[in-house]
């Protein structure tokens, strides 16, 4: 019983940190700055943050829609 809640807990845990997140724009309100990781792609950035795939695109002028480099600061909605 003890090792299935723990396991339960940490997984979790896992979930809750691969979460994505943002740094907040202040000068717009809703937007921000996402430091894309390994094995991103548009598609997903865009629905964690509620976000249209296509836009993301045009916004910060990728040629590949699909494919995401690691380690490059993308322009994304950022809810508050």
């Amino acid at each position: 019983m003890r090792f299935s809640a723990l396991a339960v807990a940490a997984f979790a845990g896992i979930a809750l940190a691969a979460q994505r997140s943002c740094r907040h724009d202040r000068r717009h309100p809703g937007m921000g700055w996402y430091w894309t990781g390994a094995g991103d792609d548009v598609e997903a950035v865009a629905k964690d943050f509620g976000d249209d795939a296509e836009a993301i695109v045009t916004r910060n002028h990728l040629e590949d829609n699909h494919v995401l480099p690691p380690w490059m600061t993308i322009y994304v909605k950022c809810p508050v």
